[in-house]
């Protein structure tokens, strides 16, 4: 049965059917040049990314998986919180914007909200019975029903055959929640199976001893809101991550539901196994083409 490897978690079958973060963050560069030529069509100047790097549906879903498991060198300086990287003004070349910038910036991205996101949701909600009124138009011209964001999908999916039946725009968004409901469904059955229903309740008498505070399990333990009211780590929340993940490590907690998360998404795999090899080629052609954009040979 594997143990928790030093990102806390053993790779896992459907793992091959996300994008890696160099193709998402590759993706995600190529539809913000698309986002950003839209928005020039309605007079905005767009001169900053509206898609930022690391933004994508796979890097986020990755990260809140690996943030299950903290190693004790991170607990003891960083408690639940994630250990943030240089902030923008610290990068070379670049410096804090004065705050007439920020202020223009912000103006600016707030009415660029509506042709950005689009109409989409408006309308559902009025179709639904709530006082919405969908903003279809700016100073005259049409917006596209998914918006911008939308479009720059659909342009980075022309010419592809869409792997998963759906409404998303470039079909993108369908295929990681076809993925993505494979796992959640996998996850359901493994918190279900005998051994990992032990392996919690030793986890939690664990933690309860180590700390004085009932958690069920240790997802909702990282996830307690108390930890996110403060930029920074208390002693307290340094104590609780660090039992965290002594006590993970004690009952081996990773290891009996990573081994078992590994059967249960084989076995997705394998009823699924053609719809999900072309959601793979699906990911990798629209990076192919998304390398061409960010490489100025197309778009």
């Amino acid at each position: 049965m594997p143990s928790p490897t030093a990102d806390g978690t053993v790779a896992l079958p459907l793992d091959a059917y996300f994008p890696t973060r160099k193709a998402e963050n590759t993706m995600s560069a190529a539809a913000d040049s698309f986002a950003r030529s839209c928005l020039r069509r309605y007079g905005f100047a767009a001169e900053h990314p509206v898609i930022p790097e690391d933004s994508g549906i796979a890097i986020q879903l990755r990260e809140m998986k690996d943030a299950l498991f903290v190693p004790e060198e991170q607990a003891r300086r960083h408690g639940f919180h994630r250990p943030s990287g240089k902030s923008p003004q610290h990068v070379k070349g670049n410096t804090r914007p004065d705050a007439e910038s920020v202020e223009k910036n912000r103006r600016e991205l707030q009415a660029m909200l509506p042709v950005l996101n689009g109409w989409h949701r408006a309308q559902e909600a009025r179709e639904a019975g709530r006082n919405v009124r969908p903003q279809k138009t700016y100073h005259g011209r049409r917006i596209p029903e998914y918006g911008c964001f939308g479009e720059a999908d659909t342009r980075l999916s022309a010419g592809l055959d869409q792997p998963v039946p759906g409404n998303s725009p470039g079909g993108a968004q369908d295929a990681f929640n076809f993925v993505q409901r494979l796992r959640a469904h996998a996850a359901g059955a493994v918190a279900e199976e005998p051994r990992v229903v032990a392996v919690t309740k030793r986890w939690a008498k664990c933690y309860r001893k180590a700390t004085g505070l009932s958690r069920a399990n240790p997802y909702t333990a990282a996830r307690d809101p108390r930890w996110q009211r403060s930029s920074e780590p208390s002693a307290k929340e340094i104590h609780a991550a660090v039992a965290h993940t002594r006590c993970q490590l004690r009952v081996n907690f990773l290891g009996v539901v990573d081994a078992l998360t590994v059967r249960h998404e084989k076995r997705a795999e394998a009823r699924h196994r053609s719809r999900l090899r072309a959601v793979r080629d699906f990911h990798r052609a629209r990076t192919r083409k998304a390398e061409q954009v960010t490489h100025g040979r197309s778009g």
